[in-house]
This record gives structure tokens, sequence and C-alpha cells, in this order.
């Protein structure tokens, strides 16, 4: 613990680390204020443009990474001003790549993928009714994820994690006190006694806890984080992610759970010393896990998984048809199905799936809904833009237990939500790929 403390104050001591914990302060501090007087919001989107200008790639990144859990800070009147920076930074950093790298379509086939699948996005409006605001969320996504790949080398795993897990901690801590907030209470509806800290919807905050936590656990298997700050920050992590009465998040925390210890087993077993210190922290961690889950919050989600497998019932939520997981990724494929152009080219974003006229909520699976959307021509360009993304971290890299946590995340993940057009699925991608940096390359720093 002394050890840990004397990081901490080494770190706090470094000039350009001071100075950039300080932009985030005042950055937080004028999100506060716009709380309660509305024009402090614009000032604050603005501030956040201004650093970006200002600071490198890398940082501008854990900026956006940070901020991400005070979304409906960000919101003036009925816009969303947080993505304002954050196209800003994407548009600002293709646009230097592409003035100062020389170009070369054949050699920089990531690009080359990102930019046609963008433009398959773009020309699927002309199929069904156009919906340019999902098109571009995903457009400004896909460029996001090229310009992490690009700073690969100079993100830090640890970094990452610390900046995602502060800003879910402190954003989770202002939204215990939002009803005080006249203007949040408005922002962020009620969804059945779901918390959902500083975001509009909880699904989009328990999905960043999940990340946080794969992050912290592979951190912990590497030995990268302090086992006192690693319990007190997953035990946190643990308690928001269950208050958002997420279904899709116990599944997938379990799974993590469960990949984590047998990689901790695993990873221990040649040392019987090790192995025993290993079993002694995966049972007291199962044991407060078990506790945790005993809180009331839990019951209520036993209670919602009734609605998982519901084939027969067709539910309306807010008019939406709703027949239950399984029952809705049956229609998608249906629907999909029911014709040539339809296979092939997909439905469009924004065309009604359900019957009757009556829209069908979303099937909550990013295959089945990119297959439905998209056809098979726009799985076929997400796989190649996919596996153009782990092509070029491929050289001198290794896909190791570690990295297991992270890709099994992103794998339940997306079955359960249409990670399309959420920035938590690419930033999984990012984890991914910082695990299989090498540990000599990612080990320079810890937590």
């Amino acid at each position: 613990m002394k050890q840990f403390l004397e990081k901490v104050y080494t770190r706090l001591r470094s000039t350009d680390t001071t100075n950039f914990l300080i932009k985030i302060g005042i950055q937080v501090v004028l999100l506060f204020i716009g709380f309660f007087f509305q024009p402090f919001v614009i000032v604050a989107a603005a501030m956040l443009v201004l650093f970006m200008i200002f600071e490198n790639d890398v940082k501008s990144f854990y900026y956006i990474v940070f901020f991400y859990c005070f979304t409906s800070g960000f919101i003036y009147h009925t816009y969303d001003l947080f993505y304002v920076p954050v196209v800003f930074f994407v548009v600002m950093h293709v646009c230097r790549y592409l003035i100062t790298v020389k170009f070369r379509v054949h050699k920089d086939v990531l690009f080359v993928s990102v930019f046609v699948l963008s433009a398959y996005f773009v020309l699927a409006q002309l199929i069904g009714r156009p919906d340019f605001e999902r098109v571009g969320m995903a457009v400004h996504l896909l460029f996001l994820l090229f310009v992490c790949v690009k700073n690969l080398d100079k993100l830090k795993l640890e970094a990452v994690a610390f900046f995602l897990a502060g800003g879910i901690l402190l954003s989770s801590l202002l939204g215990l006190f939002r009803g005080l907030i006249p203007r949040l209470s408005l922002v962020i509806p009620e969804f059945e006694g779901r918390f959902s800290a500083l975001m509009v919807n909880p699904n989009s905050l328990y999905m960043i806890v999940l990340c946080a936590i794969a992050a912290i656990l592979v951190l912990n298997v590497q030995n990268k984080m302090n086992k006192y700050l690693f319990s007190g920050v997953f035990a946190a992590l643990t308690v928001i992610g269950i208050a958002t009465l997420s279904r899709a998040f116990i599944l997938i925390y379990f799974l993590l759970v469960l990949a984590f210890g047998l990689v901790k087993v695993l990873k221990a077993r040649k040392n019987k010393v090790e192995l025993k210190k290993t079993l002694l922290f995966i049972g007291v961690l199962c044991i407060a896990v078990t506790i945790l889950f005993l809180i009331p919050p839990f019951q209520a989600i036993i209670s919602r998984f009734a609605s998982l497998t519901n084939l027969d019932s067709q539910q309306s939520v807010d008019t939406l048809y709703d027949p239950g997981r399984w029952g809705l990724w049956k229609l998608y494929i249906e629907t999909w199905a029911s014709s040539a152009k339809n296979i092939i080219f997909g439905l469009g974003f924004a065309s009604p799936i359900g019957p009757n006229g009556v829209k069908a909520t979303s099937a909550h699976n990013v295959l089945v809904v990119l297959l439905a959307q998209t056809g098979l021509v726009g799985l076929a360009l997400f796989g190649f833009m996919l596996f153009c993304v782990f092509k070029s971290v491929s050289s001198a890299r290794r896909f190791g237990l570690d990295t297991w946590l992270p890709a099994l995340a992103l794998i339940g993940f997306c079955m359960v939500e249409t990670a399309l057009f959420k920035f938590t699925a690419y930033l999984f991608v990012v984890l991914i790929m910082l695990c299989m940096l090498p540990l000599n390359k990612t080990n320079e720093t810890s937590i």
C-alpha cells in the first residue's frame, strides 16, 4: 500500500499530469454549473473542443472516455452537444492523417475499409426511410476507431481504465443527487427505478461499466493494479452495474468473472504458493460478489428475466412491438429473408420492422440488426473492416489469456445490444488491441 501511495504521489508531481487533471476539473465544474444555468453547457462543450485543439491525439481520447458518462450534462434543450467535440476530434485527426501521411490506397487498407463501410451506410439510406442521425453516429464511431488504431502505441491501458472508471464513479456520485437538480430531472427520464447516473439511458451506463470492469480485470491479471484499489473499484462498479437492473449486465458480468477466475488459475498453476493465493483471492471475490447480489435491486433483475424468452405474448413498450428477445430475433430474420433485395442490401436503418404496421423495438443483437438493416453486403463489409483493424496491429502482438476478458465481454455485448451505434462496443475493440500489445511495452506504468 505504501508503494502504491508513493507511485500516486510521484505521478501527481508530474507537471504534465497535474495540468491534465486540472483541465478535467475545470470541465467538470463547468458542467456542474450548467446543471443549473443551461448556457454554461455551451461553454463546457466549447471548452472541450478548445482542449482538444491544443492536446495530442491520446489525451483528447482520454477526455472522450472520461466525459462519456456525463452525456446528459451536455444536453442543451434537445441537442446533445457532447458529440460536437467528439466529431470535431475525429474530423481534425482524420484530416491531419490524410495531409501528413502519404496516403496510398493499396497500403492503407484500414482507412479504405472504414471509408467504404461508411459510404455504404450513407447509400443504404436510399434503400428505405432515411435515418441520418443513426448513420452519422455509426460513421463517426468508425472513424474514431480508425484514429485510435493509428495511435495505439501511444495509448495506455492503465490510463484508459483510470479515466473510464473515474468518469463512471464521479458521474454516478453526482447522479445520486440528480433529483435535486431540476434540469436533469427533465433530461433523464425515469426507467422504473433503474439507475442511469448522468446518462440518459441505464442501458448505456451498464455497457460502459462492463467495459471498465473488463479493463481492471485485465490489469489485475497483468499485475499492474494495486490489489486494494482493484477490490474497491471492482466492488463500486459492480454495485453501479446492479443498480441499472440490466439482465444483460448480469449475464456478461458472470461471464467475465468466470473467465477471470479461470485465467488467474491457469497463470498460477505452475506455482503452488501463487496458486493458493489465487484460489483464496477468487474465493473472497466470490463471497463478496454473492453478498453484493443479495441486495434488493438484484431481485428486481430476476423478475425482469421473465420477459427474456417470452415468445407468445405481444407486449407494447412505448407503442413498440416487443415479443421478447427470441421473438424479436425471429421477426428480424424473417423480415430480412422476405425478399432478395433485403437479403443482399437489407431494409435500411429506418425501415419499420413489425407486424401490421406496428414498429418493433430493437432486436438487441448486433449481427441480427446489421444483417436485417444492411444485408449480406453490409455484414461482409463490417466483418472485413474488423479484420483490417486487427490485422493492422497483428505485427509483433500477442493474444494472451487476459485478452479473452474484453473479447468475451464484446461477444456477449454484441449478442444482447445493437452495438453498431454504441461507443462502448468500439471501446471494447480498443481494449482488446491494447491487451494484444507486448507486456514489456504496456508494463511501463501501473496504477
